[in-house]
């Protein structure tokens, strides 16, 4: 394990993490390593005297903030309000794709208190069902990007306090049944399975199970990374209002790989951007 400034930035390994006495967090790239060996991960604890850093349930956390920042394969995220924030790739990989065992990680109990789930969060990891609480203000992009969420027949809803959804919160999730967002949130709305942004009349989400729909009348911008993961040849009609469709600022392949269609009106803003980014497309 090497540790620059508190910063862990290598681990030696990975089945049972022990974390130093002297150290604050965990850096960006030491996270990509623990993805790549998250079905190794069993156990977590910290070294006594440890003043920044707790272990519960197999879950590690910041003492103060109430930010979990690692699971692993047998963490029980504390049920007693104590963690408001799952940190970016706390749980990413376990259980995911490439796992031996996609079932080691497949519900996860989130209690009311939990205020923030950044991006990345549960990415890649066998989750097959959550229920978001309503004190939910914040879901950050690609959050739960390729688990098998709603593989058996549930709904995700997005809760009425939930401010901020990041992009593709849900790429490559082709297993959902349904997607939608409480009526009394005021900020996103869901129609056909898709959700977006009221007021800016962005879309944000889309059912990445189906194989296309008209996006909502209303929408306006698109972020391109909800299509990331669709299904193949997808087509997606995108109408005349469309005057934005945001690139994503992430690492993500080509846009050439995404398996969507544009279907859009000769001419508009979708049918010129498909052309110029060499995504498929047909005339409306």
């Amino acid at each position: 394990m090497r540790i620059e400034q508190g910063i862990i930035r290598e681990f030696d390994r990975y089945d049972e993490i022990v974390i130093p006495r002297d150290c604050i967090g965990i850096s960006p790239d030491a996270y990509e390593d623990l993805a790549a060996t998250a079905d190794e991960r069993k156990c977590i604890d910290v070294e006594f005297g440890n003043e920044r850093l707790i272990v519960r349930k197999n879950c590690l956390i910041e003492r103060e903030s109430g930010r979990l920042i690692l699971g692993c394969k047998s963490s029980d995220i504390p049920d007693d309000g104590s963690v408001k924030i799952i940190g970016s790739h706390a749980f990413r990989g376990i259980g995911g794709l490439e796992s031996d065992d996609r079932d080691c990680f497949s519900s996860v109990t989130l209690s009311d208190g939990l205020e923030v789930i950044e991006h990345h969060a549960f990415a890649d990891s066998g989750l097959r069902h959550i229920e978001l609480p309503d004190s939910v203000r914040s879901i950050g992009a690609m959050a739960f990007m390729l688990t098998r969420l709603g593989i058996d027949g549930e709904t995700v809803t997005i809760p009425e306090s939930t401010e901020h959804i990041g992009a593709g919160m849900l790429a490559g999730c082709t297993e959902l049944c349904r997607l939608r967002v409480s009526g009394r949130n005021k900020r996103y709305a869901s129609e056909s399975d898709c959700i977006f942004d009221v007021k800016e009349k962005r879309l944000v989400a889309v059912h990445c199970g189906k194989f296309g729909e008209m996006l909502p009348s209303c929408v306006e911008s698109v972020e391109i990374l909800c299509f990331f993961g669709h299904r193949s040849k997808s087509r997606y009609y995108f109408g005349e209002k469309i005057r934005e469709i945001r690139k994503s600022p992430l690492d993500l392949p080509s846009f050439f790989e995404f398996p969507i269609i544009i279907v859009s009106p000769e001419n508009s803003y979708a049918h010129n951007f498909a052309k110029e980014n060499g995504i498929e497309y047909e005339k409306a």
